[in-house]
């Protein structure tokens, strides 16, 4: 959509130009161009000695723009260096906050921690920190919260530790963040200021403590034990008074008692937390609540509850049934926080919470059409009992109707390669063996395509693995290529020609098998699959001789093939060949 200069909010017109010119171009290339020439403009405009603060400022923008939107390995690692010097005149000198602000900007986005006039900008924000202004102030801290360095932390932390009982809110809270970016370098310095981190949690700004409970969670031990009753009482105190406090400020004291622990006198404040937000539907305390709940153990957690109250599992069963998608993910993630001692009947001592019915629901959410359901109900039942993802996986398997779409086809093999992948865990083999299994059964509803969403899959289940599974994987998918007598799917056989051209001289079979199988593949393959067949025959010859029968089955297959086929059997430099 058209938009005009005077209602885009464009800094200046060159600005606005540029980012037509770069939204409209025809190729990357060309967009490239465009901000090449915008660089050196800027590089010409920067050097004029009469330039204003702000002709700088625009300048300025502009150049961020092109740094932002260059593509990778465009730009040299020095084409901005000359604007640097000009970023930090604006930082120190700038007349406005505004000023001030872009030349912070740039400097914390494009210049590298270890440029040489990063001294200059340290120089720069003490004098800052420095300053009576609470605007100036927070907008140095605000820089280094972003580009801290360990230069900076010597020259700041004092400043910034007194800063954190300044009057201002805005200035407290953000001390306390640029105290998390300084802790990075020098891990120590947390110890220094660990009882004003627990002052600043009962600080009256919510804004101000909610920092300060983040960086609780980062106190060393000899802060933590504190950390953990001052963060435990606060939770008490609002859940005695829910009411008074904004329900993100519930989820931030939720997630530090997350990480600091939770006493045991405050696990039935817990449990009547999330009946409370259950009831009224708050999903953000009710997850952070179960979250906590995670760090109990099962035992602990039976002994302290109280005789008559309910399980925490059964506020959570009206969100099962719910027709929200985001309902039904928030029943299984919470339940996932839960050991299944506790929800399952796999205790005698402990009955089952859930009924048949609800099962046999949770049970239907493996078919889900939203992935993140299917792989949390996954792990949720694969907690509970093995068999029941393996009968469910062997009855989908065994009822897949023919006649499918590509696009059905290509859902019912994700959802059950998602099964199969947690079943097989770490071991390569058996992956292969059952996904050879599962295409074998998919061909038969639908013969003759090639399930790419499998293929894209496979390959990055096999990328993500350990370097076991990945040996395991490979030997024995390239085995089913080297073996003859078997005929394989058509996703199979793509997926294989992948791992060969990746794994060859990786694994124990020899490069000579693998051409002759899959030149014996090539006559009862799509034209798409004969096609990476080839490349990877292509890539394989490489490796070793080519025996004359290779030659001649490639040879055969390209005269009778069409254009595209043949160019790909060429004889170059001793590849696999069709003469010409």
């Amino acid at each position: 959509m058209e938009v005009p200069f005077i209602s885009s909010g464009a800094t200046s017109r060159a600005y606005y130009s540029l980012v037509r010119k770069v939204e409209y171009a025809s190729s990357l290339q060309s967009a490239n161009q465009h901000l090449s020439t915008a660089i050196e403009t800027g590089r010409r405009q920067l050097a004029d000695p009469a330039v204003s603060f702000n002709e700088r400022r625009k300048c300025l923008i502009l150049l961020l723009y092109c740094y932002t939107n260059a593509s990778h390995g465009f730009l040299a690692a020095d084409a901005f260096n000359f604007a640097f010097p000009h970023a930090i005149t604006m930082a120190e000198g700038g007349r406005t906050m505004d000023h001030k602000r872009i030349g912070y900007l740039f400097c914390a986005e494009v210049m590298p921690s270890n440029h040489e006039l990063q001294l200059m900008l340290v120089n720069t924000l003490r004098k800052d920190l420095e300053h009576d202004s609470v605007p100036r102030i927070c907008l140095s801290l605000e820089n280094v919260i972003a580009s801290s360095n360990p230069d900076l932390v010597p020259a700041v932390q004092s400043r910034v530790q007194d800063l954190l009982s300044h009057n201002s809110p805005h200035v407290r809270r953000r001390a306390l963040l640029a105290s998390r970016s300084l802790a990075r370098h020098q891990p120590e310095w947390l110890s220094r200021i660990g009882q004003q981190i627990l002052k600043r949690i009962d600080d009256p700004h919510p804004s101000v403590a909610c920092a300060a409970l983040a960086l609780s969670a980062q106190l060393p031990e000899e802060h933590a034990a504190n950390a953990q009753l001052v963060v435990n009482d606060m939770l008490k105190a609002l859940s005695s008074d829910p009411s008074s406090y904004e329900p993100w400020f519930f989820v931030r004291t939720l997630l530090a008692v997350f990480f600091l622990g939770i006493t045991e006198n405050n696990i039935p404040t817990i449990l009547e937390l999330i009946r409370g937000s259950s009831k009224y539907h708050d999903g953000a305390t009710l997850r952070g609540a179960f979250l906590v709940l995670s760090k109990i153990a099962p035992r602990t957690l039976l002994s302290l509850m109280p005789v008559d109250f309910e399980s925490p599992i059964q506020s959570l069963r009206p969100f099962l049934m719910s027709r929200d998608p985001n309902d039904v993910y928030l029943f299984l993630s919470c339940l996932e926080c839960v050991d299944p001692v506790l929800w399952a009947g796999t205790s005698p001592d402990v009955p089952a919470v859930l009924d048949g019915w609800e099962v046999e629901r949770m049970m239907q959410l493996l078919g889900s059409h939203d992935a993140l359901v299917r792989r949390t109900t996954l792990r949720v039942l694969n907690r509970v009992d093995l068999g029941l993802v393996a009968s469910y996986y062997s009855r989908t398997v065994e009822s897949i109707p023919c006649g499918l779409s590509i696009e059905d086809v290509n859902g019912y093999a994700i959802r059950l390669l998602e099964i199969l992948e947690a079943r097989s865990g770490s071991d390569g083999e058996l992956y292969a063996r059952e996904l050879k299994d599962l295409l074998v059964r998919l061909e038969q509803a639908s013969p003759d395509v090639v399930l790419e969403k499998v293929v894209e899959s496979v390959l990055f289940c096999f990328q993500n693995a350990n370097m076991d599974f990945h040996i395991a994987f490979a030997t024995t998918m390239l085995t089913f290529v080297v073996d003859s007598d078997s005929r394989l799917p058509q996703t199979i056989t793509v997926i294989v020609a992948a791992l060969a051209t990746e794994q060859c001289g990786k694994v124990a079979i020899s490069p000579l098998d693998l051409l002759q199988g899959l030149a014996s593949r090539l006559s009862s393959s799509l034209p798409s699959v004969k096609d990476a067949c080839l490349l990877a025959m292509l890539r394989i010859a490489a490796d070793c001789d080519v025996p004359s029968p290779v030659i001649q089955a490639v040879t055969e297959h390209g005269q009778n093939s069409k254009r595209h086929i043949r160019r790909r059997c060429e004889h170059k430099k001793g590849a696999i060949i069709i003469p010409t």
